[in-house]
């Protein structure tokens, strides 16, 4: 549970496109054929930025050799000239929502973008359902290398420390969720607790999305546990903690809802886990599901109806 500061600013600063400014982009772009600068701030996202610009997400990640719509505050983004854009059309088509569908799987089945969907449909989260009918920008990809496929919410590092190379995908059945029950912590802070209590493997979970008060909210950690592939501790069956995921969000959903970044993060690593790694075998659990737990983990405020509708 070691995390430089190099770590963290990448994982805590994560720019999700569901907070997209609504700027009037009339007198903001400069007619020029020459690339402009700009700097990301605390709010923006790809798509916020292409509409101040009048440009496409999909120019704009090809002028800056993005693979994925993650931006971080302070980095420098090239505007495209106005020439460029032209030959960039967007075209729309209506989807209606299937059953196992996320808004990543259909953006990435449409060759279309997560904040540009959002954005087109004005949605507040990510939650979608079953016979909903969205409307999905489709961007020109102007390569192979542009059309692969990219996981939001999980950085380049993060996401190649989540792809285990001892990764057992037979004997993980479920996913628990999980709050904290605290309205603040972080993957280190539960560690060291753990570790106080006795337990020798440390942080009882195998992932902790933070909540933006000791780490970014979103921010997904990634323990000892699943790096290493043994058992977790994050219920009192045993079966359970040899057999299921656990992951927690940092919050009291007793008291409050989870944050929109958290939300996000928690859809986008579960469906990752379930259909990227272990082939769509795990069934998501809440903790207070499971047979003689007796408690109310993860809270009345936490999602549970629409992700259940989302994995089962």
């Amino acid at each position: 549970m070691n995390w430089t500061r190099r770590d963290f600013l990448s994982s805590a600063y994560i720019i999700i496109g569901g907070y997209c400014l609504d700027l009037e982009a009339s007198n903001l772009y400069a007619a020029t054929e020459k690339l402009r600068t700009y700097t990301v701030r605390k709010g923006d996202s790809l798509s916020s930025i292409a509409r101040k610009y009048k440009c496409s997400v999909s120019l704009l990640k090809s002028a800056n050799g993005l693979k994925q719509d993650t931006i971080l505050i302070g980095q420098k983004l090239e505007i495209p000239s106005p020439s460029n854009q032209k030959s960039h059309k967007v075209v729309k088509k209506t989807y209606t929502v299937k059953k196992g569908d996320t808004i990543s799987t259909i953006a990435r089945k449409m060759n279309s973008h997560i904040s540009a969907i959002r954005s087109e449909n004005k949605l507040r989260n990510d939650l979608i359902y079953i016979g909903q009918k969205i409307v999905v920008p489709i961007q020109p990809v102007s390569s192979k290398r542009e059309s692969s496929r990219s996981f939001v919410f999980l950085n380049k590092a993060i996401g190649g420390r989540i792809k285990v190379a001892n990764l057992n995908r037979k004997r993980w059945k479920y996913i628990v969720a999980h709050h904290s029950g605290t309205p603040v912590g972080s993957g280190a802070i539960f560690d060291a607790y753990h570790r106080s209590r006795g337990m020798e493997n440390g942080l009882a979970y195998h992932f902790v999305i933070g909540n933006g008060s000791d780490s970014g909210d979103g921010q997904i950690e990634i323990s000892e546990r699943w790096r290493k592939q043994i058992h977790g501790g994050h219920v009192k069956s045993n079966w359970y903690n040899q057999n299921s995921i656990g992951i927690c969000l940092v919050g009291n959903f007793q008291k409050k809802k989870p944050s929109r970044n958290q939300v996000a993060s928690f859809i986008e690593l579960t469906n990752y886990l379930r259909s990227d790694l272990l082939g769509g075998k795990p069934k998501l659990m809440l903790h207070r599901e499971i047979k003689n737990e007796r408690t109310i983990c993860p809270g009345k405020y936490f999602p549970a109806q629409a992700m259940h509708k989302l994995f089962g």
